[in-house]
Formats: C-alpha cells, sequence, structure tokens
C-alpha cells in the first residue's frame, strides 16, 4: 500500500480531487451504487433498499431509529426509503401501544424478494472481492470502517 502523497505545493484547492478523502469516498460510493442498481434491476430493486430488507430479515421487527442507526441513515429520510417498499408490500410499519414509535417489519413478499435478490449481489460481490483480492477487500471494509469511526468523532 503506497502511502498518501504529500499535500500539494501548489494552490490547495487544486489538490482536493486527488487528496479529499470525503470525495473519492463519495465518488466510489456512487459509482458502486450504479452497479448494484444495474444488478438488481430485474428485480425492480434499488441498491438503497437491498440492504433495507436485509436489515430486516436479520433484526426482525425493529423500531425506524434502530434501523436508520444500523444503516447509517438520518432518521428523518427512513421514511422516503421505507415508503416505495411499503407501497410494494415488502415490508409493513405498525404503530406500538406507545403511537410515537413505530416498528417496521418485512413481509412474506419481502422475504420472497430477498432471496430472489441474493443471488444478484452475491454474483456483483463475488466479481468485486475477485478483482481486488480477498485479502484487499477485507483491508478496504476495515479501513473504511475506521474511517467512519473517525469521523463520527
Amino acid at each position: 500500500m503506497r502511502p498518501c502523497p504529500p499535500p500539494s505545493q501548489e494552490d490547495p484547492v487544486q489538490g482536493i480531487a486527488r487528496e479529499c478523502l470525503g470525495l473519492t469516498v463519495r465518488k466510489t460510493a456512487r459509482v458502486l451504487a450504479r452497479a448494484y442498481d444495474e444488478a438488481f434491476a430485474p428485480l425492480g430493486l434499488k441498491s438503497t433498499q437491498f440492504p433495507i430488507l436485509a436489515a430486516l430479515h436479520s433484526m426482525g421487527p425493529t423500531g425506524i431509529g434502530a434501523l436508520a442507526e444500523l444503516l447509517a441513515l438520518d432518521r428523518t429520510t427512513m421514511p422516503r426509503n421505507l415508503g416505495p417498499l411499503e407501497r410494494r408490500g415488502l415490508i409493513r410499519s405498525e404503530t406500538g401501544a406507545d403511537r410515537r414509535i413505530r416498528t417496521v417489519l418485512l413481509t412474506g413478499a419481502g422475504e420472497a424478494l430477498l432471496q430472489e435478490a441474493m443471488p444478484h449481489w452475491r454474483k456483483l460481490q463475488e466479481r468485486l472481492v475477485a478483482a481486488m483480492g480477498g485479502d484487499r477487500a477485507e483491508q478496504l471494509r476495515a479501513g473504511l470502517r475506521d474511517l467512519a469511526r473517525t469521523a463520527a468523532g
């Protein structure tokens, strides 16, 4: 692994595209999102929806706040992400005894779509990991987790 280049001696603004971790991560995230969107397109599923289905499968019925925290999403954006899934009958939300708290759960149709999506996810995942090499892919995941913890303070 090469060390980061020293900061540019030229105008510091000109070096942002090369040096900014945030920009690099965002650009990479957009490219990856497009690749996963293409993989899930035959199922009418988006790359942002697949992890929600997978999380609900793993967690079972859960509150929107806990789901948002697991996915590192802003709690206020969750309804916008959940709405299309609920309209398709893939998830269901319920209000508990405390009417301020909504619980979200995966429906049978959501579970079926998740299982159908898994081979699409696995095929792309295996292609990406193979292109990088398993050790580098794991180092990337670990590095990104560390970066997220550092950025979060």
